[in-house]
């Protein structure tokens, strides 16, 4: 064995390079994108444990507000509070400016205290010091000791330099999809210039002992001990969501590793094999002292080595690549970026990649017995291209594959192209402006309707009303022309005092089910008659409250907490003159798209890396069925027989074109199937309205199969046409 060996590595050390380094490179893509996966899954989860994170927000959003309350009520382990300033910066002017300087030590110390990922947090003492978030760094080309300069009024006549001494994250204090950064002051900052905050409310985050679990019995004592309905954001309900969206994505490159582990173990096979079937040609002369399987385990030994010396390659190639994941959502949250070990992925790796790839050289059959043809007419190569590309017999596996291949590929068309559809209207943003008035709208109605671009508007309030041991922000609203549209994914929109639309996320509901809300004007049971969106006021969500309708509104409140006038454009329209139409009655700004559709287009680009190697995956399997050794010598025996070069190539032609057609046949509406499957499941759980994806670009697979079998085909019909009849014989 051992002189055997030497002599194939002397022999064949170029063949057995290459195929070392074809499995280095599969090795490599799968471990790299495995190990991102897994870091991505766990990366809400492993910052969470060090940064004792927040569980909810507590809103009061008005000056003067008794903080202690808050701290002495039971099963509170810590509050920090923070205040609201939008006068900017240098570097971000208001309104993109925005910053919420902390106003207790305890903020960013006992409660949501971040990770430092370079220098250090800021010292709660010390007014001059601040701390930024990597994009911040990133976007104004900032860096540890850079001087900020601050403006505390709008004015800009009161302002503060601070010096950055750290670069921070944690579950809230990250960079969302399209944010120029953040940036977050010391303490000793807002108590300096507190009078510049007086007129500011101040807000708070509060970390309670129970988790999540101790919510309900928090805002119940809340309620109790303050006598209003203040707004509790649910933090640790929200940290849930963004944790659907890493999940989606680390499941995404699971698969894109199992496509690429597939596709490598059936390319690195075959050329594997190729080695294994020459050896053992050679080793034919000794049949004699050496049984099939000794010969075959001879043959093997060498392709086995390159192959697992290829894998191996891979960990360190791995390692160093690990500072790229994980990508997407989980790469904003990652409390340790940089180079991670995976020491599962990186050990149980290699000896699965070489099984798989070796396993199938070790099935080379080791004696073929070609069935009998008749050779008949220019019918016998339609025939026996369609028995080798369908029939039973060693492309079974690889027909299996090509299958594979293009359901993946439209899986990923449809699924893909529902995440193109997703437009903010879906996420029910159905107007394009917002104009917030401080109590009454009345006056600016009027000149709202008479501006030429308005196609209607939708006059709303909102307030915050409990529901058990939960809040909810409740909305009315009165319609004046073509007025934006409710999007709902149930039922209908509420036409009575007595019925609600209540959002997908504020819990178990269904069409017909009664809720029972509290608000200062009294208390009122509601039917449940539609499921849909909301609009976002203060720190609730487009999936989080419900619509009333105007009479059923007022008998849980007596004023609003929040008043706007949703504008729906003309097409084509901008609405250039709506601010000089409304003057100083209201703000009147673009309504801002939920972060969810940024997330979910962010999420494009996986599906289609998937596609590449699952129609990688697909050639892969038709070229190796049109190589396979035993069809390969059937043909050349039929050669022998009488069959002509030119039917030979048929045959291969028709082969090839008998597993696309298959695949197509199988593979097409398995794949709509899934990624329809897949969309829907994304759908509810970001979620956003439902509406079955399609895009003809899925049919475009048809003549791309048909094309890639045709000339998948020219190489293997060559060389069978071109065969040495003598020399096929003698080897058979």
């Amino acid at each position: 064995m051992t002189t055997w060996l030497a002599l194939e590595l002397r022999r064949k050390w170029r063949v057995l390079t290459v195929l070392a380094l074809l499995t280095a490179l599969t090795g490599t893509v799968v471990f790299t994108t495995l190990a991102a996966a897994r870091r991505g899954a766990g990366a809400l989860g492993r910052m969470a444990a060090v940064t004792l994170p927040a569980t909810a927000g507590v809103l009061p959003n008005r000056p003067g507000f008794d903080w202690s309350v808050v701290r002495g009520l039971p099963g509170v382990e810590a509050v920090g509070t923070f205040s609201f300033n939008s006068s900017g910066n240098e570097l971000n002017p208001a309104p993109d400016g925005v910053w919420f300087p902390p106003a207790d030590p305890a903020y960013m110390r006992d409660v949501e205290r971040p990770v430092v990922l370079e220098g250090r947090l800021f010292d709660p003492g010390d007014p001059a010091e601040a701390v930024i978030t990597p994009e911040y760094a990133v976007r104004h080309d900032r860096a540890v000791g850079d001087v900020v300069r601050l403006r505390l009024t709008p004015d800009g006549d009161a302002r503060a330099d601070v010096t950055i001494v750290g670069v921070v994250r944690s579950y809230l204090f990250w960079d969302p999809p399209g944010s120029t950064g953040g940036l977050w002051t010391s303490p000793a900052l807002f108590a300096a210039h507190r009078d510049l905050f007086a007129g500011m409310p101040l807000n708070g985050l509060v970390r309670l002992r129970d988790g999540e679990a101790g919510l309900p019995a928090f805002q119940l004592a809340l309620r109790a001990a303050t006598g209003e309905e203040i707004q509790v954001w649910n933090v640790a309900a929200q940290l849930r969501r963004e944790q659907t969206v890493t999940g989606y994505q680390s499941a995404t490159l699971v698969a894109f590793a199992a496509a690429a582990l597939l596709a490598g173990a059936v390319l690195v096979g075959q050329a594997a094999g190729r080695v294994t079937a020459g050896a053992r040609a050679e080793l034919g002369a000794l049949r004699g002292w050496l049984s099939p399987r000794e010969t075959t385990g001879f043959a093997v030994v060498a392709p086995a080595l390159a192959v697992s010396s290829g894998a191996l390659l891979a960990v360190p190639a791995a390692v160093a690549l690990s500072p790229l994941g994980p990508i997407g959502l989980a790469a904003s949250f990652e409390p340790a970026p940089g180079t991670a070990v995976d020491a599962a992925v990186l050990t149980a790796g290699p000896v699965v990649l070489a099984v798989l790839v070796l396993a199938g050289v070790w099935r080379v059959p080791h004696r073929v017995n070609p069935r009998r043809s008749r050779l008949v007419g220019s019918t016998v190569p339609v025939i026996l291209g369609v028995r080798h590309g369908v029939g039973p017999g060693p492309g079974r596996a690889s027909l299996l594959g090509a299958v594979t291949g293009v359901a993946g590929v439209a899986a990923v068309l449809t699924f893909s192209s529902g995440i193109a559809a997703a437009d903010v209207g879906r996420f029910g943003f159905t107007h394009e402006i917002t104009v917030t008035v401080e109590a009454d709208s009345g006056p600016v109605v009027a000149p709202l309707l008479a501006d030429p671009d308005v196609e209607g508007l939708s006059d709303v309030r909102a307030s915050v009303a409990a529901s058990g041991d939960r809040s909810l922000t409740l909305f009315a609203r009165t319609t004046h022309g073509r007025a934006p549209d409710l999007v709902l994914t149930q039922g209908r929109a509420p036409t009575g005092p007595d019925e609600i639309a209540l959002g997908p996320l504020s819990g178990a509901y269904r069409i017909g089910s009664q809720v029972s809300l509290t608000g200062p004007a009294g208390s009122a049971r509601f039917t449940v008659a539609g499921i849909g969106f909301v609009p976002e006021a203060g720190q609730n969500d487009y999936g989080t409250g419900g619509w009333l309708t105007p009479a059923g509104y007022d008998r849980l409140f007596r004023a609003d907490q929040y008043r706007f006038v949703g504008v729906r454009l003309k097409p084509g329209t901008t609405g250039s003159g709506l601010v000089t139409a409304v003057g100083p009655l209201g703000l009147v700004e673009p309504t801002p798209e939920p972060a969810e559709i940024r997330l979910l287009h962010d999420l494009r680009w996986p599906p289609a890396v998937v596609a590449a190697f699952l129609a990688l995956l697909g050639l892969g399997g038709l070229t190796h069925a049109l190589s396979t050794t035993a069809r390969r010598r059937e043909l050349l025996l039929a050669r022998a027989l009488g069959l002509t070069p030119g039917q030979a190539r048929l045959t291969v032609l028709t082969q090839a074109t008998a597993i696309a057609a298959t695949a197509l046949l199988a593979g097409l509406p398995l794949g709509v199937a899934a990624g329809r499957i897949a969309w829907r499941v994304v759908s509810e759980t970001t979620p956003l309205l439902y509406v079955a994806p399609w895009t003809w670009t899925v049919l475009s697979l048809v003549p791309a199969a048909f094309a890639g079998a045709a000339v998948a085909s020219l190489y293997p019909g060559r060389r069978v046409a071109r065969a040495n009849m003598a020399a096929a014989l003698r080897a058979g």
